[in-house]
């Protein structure tokens, strides 16, 4: 289920026409075939992107989609700015962890021209900061490749960043900890467990910073955006204003615009770029003819092989799948921004989908559950159901209130009547489920395929259980 207060959050995923093809065309069947979480399989739906941006209060999107290696479709719905602009493939979003790939690709383009060694410790190359001592001893133990792949050993970093219009802190104030950042530590030996941690590439970034003395805005630009030809990318600080042209704002997940109209990320390199589906697409495309044996810009071919010679997550990239089903991947997310890039190289189909929506990741489902109808990809599909017919006599003993105790808080679920079918409901909350039956006691939710059922003891309704285990007793 989508809400259910903080306690029931579900987390997501994991996912103008301007083309550089001369097979440019103006519609595309995954317009009309996004695909709900949940469909009945008597009758299945099919919706198109404004339907789905409505649905799900989102306020903009830029969509491209890469076939036979080349942009062939790109285009822009809603807003980026309200009331203002329709984005389109040349609108400049933020793309959140999408940044993580470019730094990934940096890493490797240095590496390629002997100035590093992604298998040399980080303190090889940081001046004047270090990790913190312990028991890990991950002075003697980090590499710049273990920052890259996550498995460097430190704790978990998340945050939603600062305002756009104070200045940044240094890396070394993240690191070290402030009112934003809690700093780093290390929990882990280098190299035994992956685990996603933004702070890795703030240190990847420094460690690049102080051996080659230019700034990572520097690097990416020398090293990827100007070869590749990516025109709007960059790690560049912009500060926001209604006058601003050409940059989609930040929505909440209500279609909200917020005030200050992006955030500031505190570590560039792990979530500072700003992109638009043109020159991602340009990345995906470099990446897929570098895979077939073309260098395109500074991209080889030998870094390509390596990083797609693991699966997961390596050198910056998400990667899956064997043969046809390989690919190559990244998400972002930062405050107000969703962001998704993919690209299939040896099928040479791709996708990238920009929104300025706290909740885009909701559409970004909705399209690639049809993008996997209408190519054969895998990686997202419906639950199918078959809901069993019901009438309200049925389901009486159902109603009423649910309560789950919950570290000294109480949550009440409600179960209301919905003409022959029942809803679900937290209190105080204006958000409603509405369930289906499929089994003796057992219902589904329709909008995320949250299993619940139903307990019962000598013909009495007794409890509601969620299929993540959190169980609500009947209140009398």
């Amino acid at each position: 289920m989508k809400h259910y207060g903080i306690l029931f959050l579900m987390n997501v995923l994991i996912f103008g026409c301007q083309s550089n093809s001369s097979k440019v065309i103006t519609s595309h069947p995954l317009e009309h075939n996004l695909i709900p979480n949940v469909e009945i399989a008597s009758s299945p739906q099919r919706y198109t992107i404004p339907q789905r941006l409505e649905y799900h209060t989102i306020s903009g999107l830029s969509l491209g989609i890469i076939e036979e290696g080349k942009l062939v479709f790109t285009k822009g719905y809603g807003f980026a700015v309200k009331d203002r602009m329709v984005p389109d493939s040349s609108t400049i979003f933020q793309v959140g962890s999408i940044s993580k790939s470019i730094l990934g690709l940096v890493s490797m383009i240095l590496e390629d021209r002997g100035e590093i060694s992604l298998d040399s410790l980080a303190t090889t190359y940081l001046k004047e900061w270090s990790f913190p001592e312990n028991r890990f001893s991950a002075n003697e133990n980090i590499t710049l490749r273990h920052l890259l792949n996550h498995t460097a050993g430190l704790n978990i970093f998340n945050s939603r960043g600062m305002s756009p219009f104070v200045e940044p802190s240094s890396l070394e104030e993240v690191f070290e900890g402030n009112k934003y950042s809690k700093g780093v530590s290390i929990d882990t030996t280098a190299g035994a467990i992956y685990q996603y941690s933004n702070y890795g590439y703030g240190i990847l970034q420094m460690a690049l910073e102080n051996h080659t003395g230019r700034s990572l805005e520097e690097l990416s630009d020398e090293l990827i955006f100007e070869p590749l030809g990516m025109k709007k990318s960059s790690f560049k600080r912009i500060v926001p204003s209604k006058e601003l042209s050409g940059y989609a704002f930040a929505h909440d997940d209500e279609g909200n615009v917020y005030e200050e109209y992006w955030t500031q990320p505190l570590i560039p390199g792990s979530g500072g770029l700003k992109s638009t589906v043109k020159d991602l697409s340009v990345l995906l495309l470099a990446i897929q003819k570098a895979f077939a044996g073309t260098q395109q810009g500074l991209i080889t071919p030998k870094m390509v092989k390596e990083i797609t010679s693991r699966k997961g997550y390596n050198l910056g990239f998400e990667v899956d799948g064997e043969g046809e089903s390989l690919s190559i991947t990244h998400t972002g997310r930062v405050k107000g921004f969703f962001a998704y890039m993919r690209i299939y190289p040896e099928t040479n189909n791709g996708i990238i989908m920009l929104c300025n929506s706290d909740n885009g990741g909701e559409v970004f489902k909705d399209i690639l559950r049809g993008a996997s109808e209408h190519y054969g990809w895998t990686i997202a599909q419906p639950r199918t159901i078959a809901p069993l017919q019901t009438s309200l006599v049925e389901l009486q003993p159902y109603l009423g209130s649910y309560e789950l105790q919950l570290e000294g808080t109480s949550y009440i679920a409600q179960i209301l009547p919905d003409g022959e079918h029942l809803i679900f409901k937290m209190e105080n909350e204006d958000e409603t489920y509405p369930m289906r039956k499929v089994g003796t006691h057992q219902f589904v939710d329709l909008i995320d395929g949250t299993d619940l059922e139903f307990q019962v003891l000598n013909s009495k309704v007794e409890a509601l259980v969620l299929d993540r285990g959190l169980k609500f007793i009947r209140k009398q």
